[in-house]
């Protein structure tokens, strides 16, 4: 499901924002982070091969 959510988001130019405690399908499926413990954030561009800008 989230690899046909992912073709759509690059055909048709969205922005999803998908939420997870997994970090395995941020890996997977995301193109950025952000890591949010202790009230504070890092946010950061993912190096896979899928991800883009």
């Amino acid at each position: 499901m989230l690899a046909l959510v992912k073709t759509i988001i690059k055909n048709k130019s969205l922005a999803v924002i998908f939420i997870t405690h997994d970090p395995e399908l941020v890996d997977l499926f995301g193109d950025y982070e952000l890591h949010i413990e202790n009230k504070t954030g890092t946010f950061k561009k993912l190096t896979g091969e899928d991800a883009d800008v």
